[in-house]
């Protein structure tokens, strides 16, 4: 019996280390993911971004410096300190972040 005690706990030992691996090789799937959707709404939201700043700079006689910076992050969604949001989300649905949010809601956790 005592014998069997250490060859049990080498086995504990053996699956919790093969379901964190798991675990970690899924987590890295997910945020390859999320990096290529994160990119490639970067891409999309380039053009939009400098179409708004020449806009801010020739109709508003804003300075170039004050108008990037003011629209920097334009179609990220992000929130302001009372929780709504400054501007919208766009690029939601592009295939690439649906895969990425399918991947994230079904990880076995």
């Amino acid at each position: 019996m005592k014998s069997l005690i250490p060859i049990l706990i080498i086995m504990l030992g053996i699956s919790v280390t093969y379901a964190r691996s798991s675990y970690d090789e899924e987590d890295d799937r997910i945020k390859r993911l999320d990096d290529i959707c994160i990119h490639t709404r970067a891409e999309m939201l380039k053009p939009i971004i400098a179409s708004k700043v020449d806009d801010c700079v020739n109709n508003k006689n804003k300075e170039r410096t004050y108008c990037e910076r003011y629209y920097k992050d334009y179609g990220w969604g992000n929130m302001t300190g009372y929780g709504t949001h400054r501007n919208a989300r766009f690029f939601d649905q592009i295939p690439e972040c649906i895969e990425a949010f399918d991947a994230r809601k079904n990880r076995k956790r």
